[in-house]
């Protein structure tokens, strides 16, 4: 279906708990917590061949911005992954008393007319059968916010290609040493957010998927947090 720029704007607008600011085209783009200049140094995180011609999974998704960008940028499907945002059932402090759902990403998936493929689904819970297995996994913003993230990288590394790659991108703390080190944040300490529970440093996250498997480390960007692109040998 195609749509006006007014219809567009009216769209985006009956949403007003945007995490990700996406340009659905006609100059609308929605009023996302992250900014779009926040959204294009962020794009600097994966590696120029990261999507063409890739099947990419992007878990944690919220409203899409990863999965439709790199639907954009040429990947061969896209998956897109969330449960926690998605079933989020009461207000947050953290987008202004504003209640959260699937709702943005529905919008953006409609404006955008895109083919990226969808699941309500938890982390522990993704599994090769359900899902099929990925040349790219995009893991931003979601390592810090689980109980079980050792477990949880399990998952992931079953779901991952041989010279596969992952970016994992997450709050990190102790850039000054090789030891690994997983820092843990109890109540609401780490942003006054209950469900920050982890901060690794880069070591750990390294020594984590070679416990797990055989990878190397292609990129690492230190700034207030990690990024790091892992390829699985």
């Amino acid at each position: 279906m195609t749509y006006t720029q007014e219809q567009k704007q009216s769209m985006v607008d009956a949403y007003g708990a945007w995490w990700h600011s996406i340009d659905v085209g006609d100059g609308v783009t929605s009023r996302g917590m992250k900014s779009v200049d926040t959204h294009n140094v962020e794009k600097q995180w994966f590696p120029t061949d990261f999507f063409i011609d890739k099947r990419v999974l992007d878990i944690g998704t919220w409203d899409g911005y990863y999965a439709f960008y790199a639907e954009r940028m040429g990947a061969k499907e896209v998956v897109a992954v969330d449960h926690f945002v998605w079933n989020i059932k009461h207000n947050t402090g953290d987008m202004n008393g504003k209640v959260i759902s699937k709702k943005g990403f529905d919008i953006a998936k409609e404006l955008l007319n895109s083919n990226v493929k969808e699941y309500d689904i938890d982390i522990d819970d993704m599994d090769s059968t359900t899902l099929g297995t990925f040349d790219s996994i995009i893991y931003a913003g979601v390592f810090y916010h689980l109980k079980n993230p050792y477990k949880a990288l399990e998952v992931v590394d079953k779901l991952l290609n041989i010279n596969g790659r992952i970016m994992i991108e997450s709050h990190m703390c102790n850039y000054d040493t090789e030891t690994p080190l997983l820092q843990f944040h109890p109540k609401n300490s780490l942003n006054n957010d209950t469900t920050n529970f982890w901060s690794p440093n880069p070591s750990c996250v390294e020594a984590m998927f070679q416990e797990i498997g055989n990878y190397t480390v292609e990129k690492n960007m230190i700034g207030s947090r990690g990024v790091m692109v892992l390829r699985k040998n």
